[in-house]
């Protein structure tokens, strides 16, 4: 991995408020080829909204969207809908959604994604997907 390359994908300066009420203020991170990032923390920090964001959900164009630029490989991008993420290779499950108890943990990640599409995401992951299952 070259260190000056791109990263894959970057928010920066994200922010979000609903109503006046400032729930992400200047959040920033950024997602190399290889990299697997993990958001923690409390309830309510704001990393469900940070991912609607990412994944163009209604709800954060709905309530006068965000502040800030997300890029993907150094391309400032906007996705105006959770299918335009999809296109991009951004998915996202949903912490209510209901995992399907018969499926493996890979199965459940890639459900309603289209196998043979190629995406930024199977660059990164490759065969590091199918070790979820182990």
């Amino acid at each position: 991995m070259n260190e000056n390359e791109a990263p894959l994908l970057e928010m920066r300066h994200i922010s979000k408020d609903f109503f006046g009420n400032q729930v992400l203020s200047d959040i920033n991170f950024s997602l190399k080829k290889g990299e697997i990032l993990g958001l923690v923390g409390e309830n309510g920090a704001g990393k469900s909204t940070l991912m609607k964001i990412l994944f163009g959900m209604d709800e954060i164009h709905q309530t006068g969207g965000f502040g800030g630029e997300i890029l993907m490989n150094g391309q400032n991008v906007e996705f105006a809908s959770p299918i335009d993420a999809l296109a991009k290779g951004i998915g996202m499950v949903h912490q209510e959604f209901s995992l399907l108890p018969d499926f493996t943990a890979t199965e459940n990640i890639l459900l309603n994604r289209e196998p043979l599409k190629y995406t930024w995401l199977s660059e990164v992951f490759g065969e590091r997907m199918n070790k979820l299952d182990r």
